[in-house]
């Protein structure tokens, strides 16, 4: 297996982890991001994240990686697309870079 291979099978482990202790979780966290990306211009995974627990009162995910399923999922359907990186505004991330997305529909 490559670096993808492994970096893939990782996201699907953990969506199916998600989706196995809250089932339902994958499909309403696709909503959230398919609005969040239809009304905002550029956007990160932490904004949609606030958007899911904030507004559409979403539990959080037991493992946060569950994320990236939803986002490649979006990515691959052409509702997202990368559009650049910023510092991260969490501080336990300690201003790692992450990716800025802007939504397409």
């Amino acid at each position: 297996m490559n670096a993808a291979d492994l970096r893939d099978e990782g996201i699907q482990l953990s969506l199916m982890a998600q989706e196995k202790a809250d089932s339902g979780w994958a499909d309403d966290a696709a909503e959230c991001l398919w609005w969040y990306a239809k009304f905002e211009r550029k956007f990160t995974s932490e904004d949609v994240r606030w958007y899911s627990l904030k507004v559409k009162k979403m539990p959080e995910p037991r493992e946060p990686r569950a994320w990236g399923g939803i986002f490649a999922k979006a990515l691959r359907e052409g509702w997202i697309e990368h559009c650049g990186y910023e510092k991260s505004a969490n501080p336990q991330a300690h201003l790692r870079p992450v990716s800025v997305w802007k939504g397409k529909a």
